[in-house]
């Protein structure tokens, strides 16, 4: 996880920008300005959530595990 907080007033998303594999990919040119910034988070990143204030984002993105190689043979 990846936490970012801020001491300002806050963040209200205007939207649920949930990422559904099932429906067609928005086009980001479709997207207003002050709402391109939540598309680009759902699109890199698996889980997004803003706490109740909107002062902290928690993101997570799963990364597969890679085989490692031993460093002595």
């Amino acid at each position: 996880w990846w936490v970012i907080t801020d001491q300002g007033a806050g963040f209200t998303p205007g939207c649920s920008c949930a990422h559904n594999p099932d429906e067609t990919q928005q086009n980001i040119n479709d997207l207003n300005d002050c709402g391109r910034g939540l598309y680009i988070l759902h699109q890199i990143f698996d889980q997004v959530h803003w706490n109740q204030r909107g002062t902290e984002l928690r993101l997570c993105k799963q990364l597969k595990s890679r085989t490692r190689l031993p460093l002595v043979r």
